[in-house]
């Protein structure tokens, strides 16, 4: 009697492949999500600008290298006057970036207070450039005595980067300086000597 030997059928997997396939394709997907966040998260630190070389007309302007530790642009107070002030800005970051406000500063009663902006926004790429133009007029000096000298260090922009706001404080190559005008150039000052007293516009 002859002794048959079968072979038994092979047993199925009981752990399915199509699951193990999907993890590699699920981490690979929650890393990049992750950086794709670190990017969004870090995008306002990486804002980088070359500092902005104003150029200004309309008012009377002279550049003096000797002046302090950079030198200085002096504007020469002319009452009521306009002036335009041109301010290249590249951007030197790594991310495209959108500008879309900008403040000189000066206080409540600047000797250059801020009329009007053109050239915003504007969305500046990586290494590009672009020119927003800031109409100031010279006013205010009634609230400064003889002398009184107000600089002018950089500009403050207000934007964007991959959709986070920014505001970010672009230098100028050198101050500029606004010297208040003696009394028979400012025909609004007071006479009591007070005119530096600006507490009261606050």
């Amino acid at each position: 009697m002859s002794a048959v030997l079968e072979r038994s059928a092979p047993t199925a997997s009981l752990t399915p492949t199509h699951g193990r396939s999907r993890l590699p394709l699920l981490a690979l997907l929650l890393v990049t999500l992750g950086v794709i966040g670190s990017v969004v998260v870090a995008a306002p630190r990486s804002v980088s600008f070359a500092p902005v070389v104003p150029r200004i007309v309309g008012a009377p302007v002279v550049s003096v290298p000797e002046y302090g530790v950079r030198g200085a642009t002096i504007v020469g107070y002319e009452h009521r006057a306009s002036a335009e002030i041109a301010l290249p800005v590249r951007n030197e970051g790594r991310l495209p970036v959108t500008l879309t406000s900008v403040t000189l500063g000066g206080g409540p009663a600047p000797l250059l207070a801020v009329r009007a902006v053109a050239g915003l926004p504007v969305t500046l790429w990586p290494g590009r450039s672009g020119t927003v133009t800031v109409t100031a007029d010279l006013i205010n000096c009634r609230y400064f005595h003889e002398r009184e000298q107000q600089t002018y260090d950089g500009a403050t922009f207000g934007g964007s980067v991959l959709g986070r706001d920014i505001e970010t404080r672009v230098l100028f190559d050198r101050p500029v300086l606004v010297r208040s005008p003696m009394i028979v150039g400012c025909p609004d000052r007071k006479l009591n000597r007070q005119a530096d007293d600006r507490t009261g516009l606050l």
